[in-house]
């Protein structure tokens, strides 16, 4: 038990220690493994280690995830062995079929004298994947490494120039000084547009002394309204200026952050109800779970302790088969040797027999019937076989062998007065052991053990000897005919017929006490249900037990109908007269018939008296039907005169 919860303990503080080195320790032996092979590679292990094998190089991952254990194990003790040469110390290659746990006790123990912990189990190995399996080639390839002289340097990194910010132009946007460019593009481009400023300026001044000089005049355009509409198009494009925004400007940033904090700060006014809502339900959920769960751990803890009473019991029975069943290979092999003398004395007999034939026999005459039929009814099968021409008479010189389907299952020899029977035929006997030396050899069988199949008998007197064959087979007796069948059953529908249509004529015409009316309903239901399982049970054909159960259903719960008639006519007459006790003690009479038949009917089959059971269920449908009539005529007279307080007021 220690042993067993080592491990256990281990895993959980394995499990404790994964758990408290962060969500990350799940990928260790991803990195374990990148830098496994890193290693690997300036040890030239694909070179020196595999080549020999005729493998392929590892990826990336190979020792992190499952592929093919047996592979993958076996790629694990390679490397490991060539590790540890590596490393300076001898060891042998693995081969493919050594003992795992020895490998890998060498493997660790190497591991160990380079001063390397192992808080693991071996097993963790046998996988040939996993952190364990990464953390020991990792150690050894360090080790291997060191003994080679290499080590680690200080890693150089390169300087990085920073490069130029590309200043891209935007066509779209219009500065100063691309306009004065364009504009001189334009100049240089289309000669016939020149413009000289110098006389522009004159034409503006002379024109401004016109206009000083002739203010009283009124000013009137000489521009043609089509030209000047075609300048303005040709224009416009080029008067869009644009401002281009700096997208590093701090202030941009600024409002951005303002934006989204108040965007946070609505969004969080509607989902802080709707989480503290949820939050509300988880709890009171966690709590009905946490009830539930203290209710069904209280409900189901009998049960609990009857199953481990149980499993008790049931380790003690396996104990106990176990011891008892020690010795049954012994048994069997008894029994074995035991049946290789026996067959050995039949064989003996049968040929001690053939040479007494031989020696000049003579036949006997058998006879019986070829045919023999079983059935229900039969609690013994009688199997006939007559010898009609015995010499001596003498049971001493006579022997008797039943066989079925050639399998001999009785044999009695007269001489030493033995009985050899099969344990499947062991109430097989003679009809009459006394008549044998009158020549009846015939065989009674219990109906339960005579399977149905050939048989044949055999007798011997001396040197004669004779044989008759005979075919035993199974017949579909009946204990009541199908029509007896039916009239039981209908006579006892009858019967309830009667009884509920007489409750129901008593009720509607008088005025009947609430808990006898109840009494009385419970009463015939109760009957009437028994009565219907009792027809389930008797209807099927057959001599069973279950169909006894059924007709004992039928007949011994009509008892109830006898007091029943009697609170019935109680509650139409005050005093009960002639005619109604008549009635009653007819329908006694009736029942006391009925159960007199049911037990002649019982202990034979076939019934002999059938007619006695169906006449006193009719004695009894009788008395019904009188009562019924008796009450409805009386009750139709009576509603002229009708009982004080028993009358119904129609």
């Amino acid at each position: 038990m220690a042993e067993e919860s080592a491990p256990g303990r281990r895993g959980e503080r394995s499990e404790e220690a994964a758990a408290e080195r962060g969500p990350g320790a799940a990928f260790h032996m991803f990195v374990l493994m990148e830098d496994l092979l890193d290693k690997l590679k300036l040890l030239s292990y694909e070179e020196e280690a595999l080549r020999p094998h005729n493998m392929r190089p590892l990826s990336r991952h190979y020792f992190a995830l499952p592929t093919n254990p047996g592979e993958q194990f076996f790629m694990f003790c390679t490397l490991a062995a060539w590790l540890i040469s590596k490393a300076g110390r001898p060891f042998e290659q693995p081969q493919e079929y050594d003992d795992p746990n020895a490998v890998i006790s060498s493997v660790l123990s190497e591991l160990r004298s380079f001063g390397r912990p192992v808080d693991f189990p071996p097993s963790k190995l046998k996988t040939g994947c996993g952190e364990q399996v990464c953390y020991v080639l990792d150690c050894l390839a360090e080790e291997a490494l060191k003994n080679t002289g290499f080590s680690w340097k200080r890693p150089a990194y390169p300087t990085e120039e920073p490069e130029e910010e590309e200043i891209t132009e935007d066509d779209a946007e219009l500065t100063l000084s691309k306009l004065e460019e364009d504009v001189a593009e334009e100049e240089s481009d289309n000669e016939e547009d020149y413009i000289d400023l110098n006389v522009l300026k004159a034409q503006t001044y002379r024109s401004n002394m016109n206009n000083t000089a002739k203010q009283e005049e009124i000013l009137q355009s000489t521009t043609d309204a089509a030209e000047w509409n075609l300048e303005v198009e040709r224009v416009l494009p080029q008067l869009k200026v644009t401002v281009r925004t700096d997208n590093k400007d701090w202030r941009i940033h600024v409002d951005q952050m303002h934006q989204h904090k108040d965007g946070i700060d609505s969004s969080l006014k509607e989902t802080r109800g709707y989480l503290d809502k949820l939050h509300n339900e988880i709890s009171r959920t966690l709590e009905k779970i946490n009830s539930r769960e203290k209710y069904i751990n209280n409900q189901l803890e009998h049960l609990v302790q009857e199953y481990r009473s149980a499993q008790a019991l049931l380790s003690e029975a396996k104990e106990k088969y176990q011891e008892g069943s020690g010795g049954v290979t012994e048994r069997i092999r008894v029994l074995s040797e035991i049946t290789e003398a026996l067959e050995k004395v039949k064989q003996e007999t049968e040929e001690k027999g053939s040479s007494m034939t031989d020696g000049g026999s003579a036949q006997l005459s058998l006879y019986g019937t070829s045919v023999v039929e079983k059935n229900d009814c039969n609690k013994t099968v009688v199997l006939p076989c007559y010898v009609t021409d015995l010499k001596q008479n003498n049971e001493n010189v006579m022997s008797v062998t039943w066989k079925r389907q050639g399998v001999t299952i009785f044999f009695y020899h007269g001489g030493n007065k033995n009985f050899n029977i099969d344990p499947s035929f062991s109430s097989a006997r003679f009809l009459s052991k006394a008549e044998l030396i009158k020549g009846v050899a015939s065989l009674v069988i219990d109906s339960a053990q005579a399977t149905v199949g050939n048989y044949s008998c055999k007798v011997t007197e001396s040197n004669s000897e004779g044989e008759i064959k005979m075919e035993l087979k199974s017949s579909s007796g009946s204990w009541f005919l199908l029509m007896e069948r039916v009239g039981i059953v209908s006579l006892m529908c009858l019967l309830v017929i009667l009884c509920v249509a007489q409750l129901c004529v008593i009720g509607l015409k008088y005025e009947i006490e609430s808990q006898r009316l109840v009494y009385m309903i419970v009463a015939l239901v109760i009957f009437a249900v028994v009565a219907g399982v009792g027809a389930a049970l008797f209807f099927p054909d057959g001599y069973t037990v279950r169909n006894q159960a059924g007709l004992g259903l039928i007949v011994i719960p009509a008892v109830i109908l006898v007091p029943l008639q009697y609170f019935m006519f109680g509650i139409v007459f005050d005093s009960l007269l002639r005619a109604t006790l008549a009635l009653i003690g007819l329908k006694l009479l009736g029942f006391i018939i009925a159960v007199v038949g049911f037990a002649l009917c019982v202990s034979a089959c076939p019934p002999l008296h059938v007619s006695v059971l169906i006449a006193g269920l009719a004695i009894m449908a009788f008395a019904s039907l009188c009562s019924l009539v008796y009450v409805f005529f009386m009750g139709s007279r009576m509603k002229d005169h009708p009982r004080p307080g028993n009358c119904r007021v129609m």
